[in-house]
């Protein structure tokens, strides 16, 4: 039994002395650290059910599970509406280092997706993103390397709001527009700052952000052709881009799945479940995820449109096609709250799927003292990366993702060694003691 199985077991053995069973609730990594190495959502849930203040339910579930804490935490504590969070001790990642939890598990046979990298089109690529194909693609290798038949897939955004923005922008700046015979550095830096200059307006000025989402609308609905036209180029471009980036990281992907492709069924899905999974919410459609302790998202808005939450939905549908045991998706952390309520959506429609997949999140990188998101919006104008720099730091996030794993097994073949040696010298003090014993017998 892991550490997660065995927190879920303790908090169940002490729902049943409340009285209460039956809680479907969720154990996850919360994306702050500060707040633990697990927390549980069981008292937001639990408490609906026996109509109770969910922080007083966790703060009487924390008191029986520090009655008998056999988890090896520090620390088990209530935060916020009524989160449990767990902090495990030193000991237990020692202990866990040590057992090799993650490098004796045998992966031959097992069929695993990963998606990873997911950049956006109509944007040129930053240092971020560089660190999530740098993280993703040292997880897939590490996988790889234990025997799993690893499928690589990447899902780019080339539909939505930022493409709109960009279409505007490049509208705009046209004047400033590459020939078809410039380079792919060009283009896309003119691609970046339309979508800089874009941005900075959007917020700022009523007009022309009405001017945006009504060209939004039309990328979705294929039906203006000079929007068509501008966007298509854009499109164009962005993807040959994003090809050329991918083979300097030395990154193949089996399959590149795109917003645009899914957008369709994604809506149809979640217009299909209205009612039953989803409802309409001042002109949009939600999935309330408050009923499952999470929070409630948009995925269809007032106009109609599919929200991230929806295409993922579409997305799901599409991976479905491919065989696999278990799909795994790669992003930073401040998609953590978005992948969770859109997973827990897509378990009412399909929950054999949805057990199969799992979300990993990292941190971001911090840019001039701050730490972006992984959109990082600006309305700067936009040059390219020095790719040396790229290629540099890309290397040193895969050596400390390797170095990380390697200090497992270096760890654990100098516990091995350790064993060895003290097994052999307890071996000649028993043959020793039980020699004296022997010829006292004889005396």
């Amino acid at each position: 039994m892991d550490i997660q199985q065995k927190i879920r077991s303790s908090i169940e053995k002490a729902l049943e002395k409340l009285g209460v069973s039956g809680v479907d609730f969720q154990i996850e990594h919360p994306a702050d650290l500060s707040h633990g190495d697990f927390s549980a959502n069981v008292a937001m849930v639990a408490a609906k059910q026996i109509a109770k203040n969910p922080k007083d339910l966790a703060e009487q579930i924390v008191e029986l599970l520090r009655q008998k804490d056999d988890l090896q935490t520090d620390d088990i504590n209530v935060a916020g509406p009524g989160f449990i969070n767990f902090h495990l001790t030193k000991e237990f990642f020692e202990e866990a280092l040590q057992k090799g939890l993650i490098l004796e598990q045998d992966l031959n046979d097992q069929n695993i997706l990963i998606e990873h990298t997911s950049p956006n089109a109509f944007k040129p690529l930053h240092i971020g993103h560089f660190m999530a194909n740098t993280i993703g693609e040292s997880i897939a290798r590490l996988l790889e390397a234990r025997g799993a038949k690893v499928t690589r897939a990447t899902y780019g955004s080339d539909i939505g709001l930022p493409a709109a923005k960009a279409v505007w922008g490049m509208g705009q700046l046209q004047a400033e527009m590459p020939d078809e015979e410039s380079s792919l550095s060009q283009k896309m830096e003119f691609i970046g700052n339309a979508y800089a200059h874009a941005s900075g307006l959007y917020e700022k000025d009523p007009e022309i952000k009405t001017q945006i989402d009504e060209i939004n609308i039309h990328i979705y609905k294929d039906d203006e052709e000079n929007i068509k036209a501008v966007y298509q180029k854009g499109r164009r471009w962005s993807l040959a881009y994003l090809e050329e980036m991918y083979a300097k990281l030395d990154t193949e992907f089996d399959y590149r799945f795109y917003e645009s492709e899914v957008f369709e069924e994604g809506t149809r899905v979640v217009k299909e479940h209205l009612g039953k999974i989803f409802e309409e919410s001042e002109g949009a459609v939600v999935f309330k995820g408050e009923d499952h302790g999470l929070h409630t998202r948009v995925f269809l808005t007032s106009k109609g449109a599919p929200t991230y939450e929806a295409k993922e939905i579409g997305l799901h549908y599409k991976k479905s096609a491919i065989p696999f045991d278990t799909s795994i998706v790669v992003t930073g952390n401040e998609q953590a709250g978005v992948m969770q309520v859109g997973l827990k959506a897509f378990e009412q429609i399909d929950p054999e799927t949805a057990k199969k997949t799992q979300h990993i999140s990292h941190g971001l990188m911090p840019a001039n003292g701050e730490c972006p998101t992984s959109a990082m919006e600006s309305s700067s104008r936009v040059f390219p990366l020095d790719w040396t720099t790229v290629q540099t730091v890309s290397a040193v996030i895969g050596v400390l993702v390797v170095a990380l794993v390697l200090l497992a097994f270096v760890r654990r073949r100098a516990l091995r060694r350790q064993e060895e040696r003290s097994r052999a010298v307890a071996d000649q003090l028993a043959s020793h003691i039980a020699g004296e014993m022997m010829a006292r017998s004889q005396q």
